[in-house]
């Protein structure tokens, strides 16, 4: 075997093993109880192998430079924070910390930067495309199986805890919620958002599929988004289904701009004037109701958000008791830590995994009234984190890592809006890839901070790889 087909098992093999983000032989390996993905091995032994050999020969794409601006900025300013009188928590230890945080993030960028440099023919991009398709069935068949185990016996069996703690770190099955091969259900959902769901969605919107034959009219591509969409369903993840359902409205814009002149065809007597007028209308209305009817579904399926069409429940009560009524006051109060530390220091932030430190300093009092934050101060070995990349960033980094950060992801959607423009219905699915995956980030990073979760990195660094390939020969 080469050098270049061992190098290609590698990468297919870390692709093929994206829907694990805990696995415990992992987590031993990095020293790591939650993000511990077993891609990051064989990521590691590629940019080790391959890709430092590879920067001696060959520049980088211009995609990754925001990038390493932002790692520079923010190793300059985390070194110049140890200046600071940063309030030492416990045992926690400053460079330790530090050496975290700049680690996760290299392991972002890595994912990134590897397959865009990596992906020079199309035959290595159908090849991972069909790997990370088989990797989608072995999450999609164990997520099916605890959903009809618990629906069936109300309970799952002893050998189903076991599996779950071959798969993850946490070793834990939610009643009535599906995990995968994930930490935790709103992970399984993140990971469906950012990975599987934009390129199965991509590929529908604009009717393509790396395979030729169809099944009923059907492509395997739409097979595997209707089975991805089942999943993040029952998962019950509310940030998922908020950051579907606005990747959803993106998408209906999509196919109005294509079918409006069509219907403007076939009602020939309605004027320019009155189809301006009635065009706004009915896509707010349906917009609405597209709303109206999730917040209902997720009344019935999901205890938490039982009272959430009540008017009574948001009357004369504060944001952090009206939270709490859903479970998720400990989001908003790690939030609006972050928030405040972001007051304090608007510039350049506290440093790059320096949160957990002035975490109890700036904590509102009504989070001493719940459980996980004095478990935080108290007991836990771990440091408390943002939960939400935003307010990690500009907590951590101030508002010139905000810009740094979000000038990358800027520039990456230009490029994806810009193919979606192409006359050419072919060139259009990594642009749609792109975009899909960029809203749905924005709303996923309210509920995870963590640079080390590949899966915004990996699935914008194939689109963009397509995306560059697509400029010089004959796209899929």
């Amino acid at each position: 075997m080469t050098r270049q087909k061992i190098f290609n098992t590698f990468w297919y093999i870390a692709v093929f093993l994206l829907p694990f983000t805990s696995l415990p032989l992992t987590s031993q390996i990095l020293h790591s109880k939650m993000v511990a993905a077993p891609a990051i091995i064989f990521l590691a032994l590629l940019m080790l192998f391959w890709f430092i050999p590879y920067l001696f020969k060959h520049s980088l794409d211009l995609a990754t430079y925001p990038l390493l601006i932002y790692l520079v900025y923010t190793l300059l300013i985390t070194c110049l924070s140890i200046f600071n009188s940063i309030p030492i928590q416990k045992n926690f230890n400053f460079l330790s910390s530090f050496g975290e945080s700049i680690i996760t993030l290299l392991i972002g960028i890595s994912f990134f930067a590897f397959p865009l440099q990596f992906l020079n023919s199309e035959k290595i991009l159908k090849q991972t495309l069909r790997f990370l398709y088989l990797g989608f069935i072995p999450l999609f068949v164990w997520s099916m199986t605890q959903f009809f185990v618990y629906q069936l016996s109300g309970q799952f069996p002893v050998w189903m805890e076991t599996a779950q703690s071959w798969f993850t770190t946490s070793g834990l099955l939610y009643p009535g919620r599906i995990t995968g091969f994930a930490y935790e259900p709103s992970w399984v959902a993140h990971q469906l958002n950012l990975l599987y769901i934009p390129i199965f969605l991509g590929f529908t919107l604009s009717n393509q599929s790396l395979f030729v034959k169809k099944y009923m009219h059907l492509s395997v591509e739409n097979l595997l988004l209707g089975s991805a969409l089942l999943c993040l369903f029952l998962s019950k993840s509310r940030i998922g289904w908020i950051s579907f359902l606005v990747c959803i409205l993106y998408a209906s814009l999509v196919l109005n701009g294509r079918y409006i002149l069509s219907l403007k065809n076939k009602f020939p007597k309605f004027s320019q004037k009155k189809w301006k007028l009635a065009l706004p209308i009915l896509l707010l209305t349906f917009y609405l109701i597209i709303i109206l009817t999730g917040l209902f579904i997720s009344s019935k399926v999901d205890s938490r958000m039982e009272q959430v069409l009540n008017p009574k429940t948001y009357q004369n009560r504060s944001l952090l008791s009206i939270a709490n009524q859903f479970l998720f006051a400990e989001r908003i109060l790690y939030w609006q830590a972050g928030w405040e530390m972001f007051n304090d220091h608007p510039i350049i932030g506290v440093g790059l995994g320096n949160y957990g430190f002035y975490f109890e300093n700036y904590i509102p009092s009504f989070a001493w009234a719940l459980d996980e934050p004095r478990d935080l101060i108290f007991r836990a070995e771990y440091q408390a984190n943002n939960k939400n990349i935003w307010t990690r960033l500009l907590s951590e980094t101030g508002v010139i890592g905000l810009i740094l950060f979000t000038s990358w992801l800027y520039l990456i959607f230009k490029k994806g809006y810009a193919i979606t423009k192409s006359e050419n219905i072919k060139k259009t699915v990594w642009g749609y890839v792109t975009l899909l995956t960029i809203i749905a980030f924005l709303f996923e990073g309210f509920s995870i901070d963590s640079f080390a979760m590949p899966y915004v990195w990996t699935t914008l660094g194939i689109a963009l790889a397509a995306i560059r390939m697509d400029q010089t020969k004959t796209s899929l």
